[in-house]
């Protein structure tokens, strides 16, 4: 019986110190926590439409994170937001500098800037396969009046 209150004491002190630890085991930092956050207000931020607040807490994360595939996708958020937020220069500046060819084909694309838009598109590694980048190439092909290459990537859009 001793044994027995003995294990259940160590099941309870146990199960105390997973509630206290994150997913994986791990004890956090007060600095993994800040960055989570910042992770949680961006979320809330992009929901709700508030896209300068999350533009802000954008740059609070790429100050705190250390991941640098975090920090890509990051800067990837930043353009997007940029981007909706109808600063295309801005966004444009930043897909330039960390070679995010499909923001800047989009933002060549709302600066009107057809030829260029359709050349960066066809350098993505897969070329079109993505529905963004098949919509974006319509759009860009209609726009150079292209309409029965558009019509044929818009129909092949319907089909699937």
């Amino acid at each position: 019986q001793q044994q027995q209150q003995q294990q259940q004491q160590q099941q309870a002190a146990l199960r105390k110190r997973s509630a206290r630890a994150p997913s994986r085991g791990i004890m956090t930092s007060s600095k993994d926590r800040q960055v989570g956050s910042f992770y949680e207000r961006l979320t809330t931020y992009t929901s709700k439409h508030k896209y300068s607040k999350a533009v802000i807490v954008c740059d609070k994360i790429l100050k705190a994170e250390e991941a640098p595939a975090k920090l890509r996708q990051v800067l990837r958020a930043k353009c997007v937001l940029l981007i909706w937020q109808g600063k295309t220069d801005a966004a444009l500046a930043l897909a330039e500098e960390h070679q995010f060819i499909y923001e800047r084909a989009y933002c060549l694309y709302k600066n009107k800037q057809t030829d260029e838009a359709l050349q960066q598109l066809s350098a993505l590694p897969d070329q079109g396969t993505t529905l963004a980048v098949r919509h974006l190439k319509a759009q860009l092909l209609y726009r150079l009046g292209k309409y029965d290459d558009a019509c044929e990537i818009y129909e092949s859009i319907l089909a699937q």
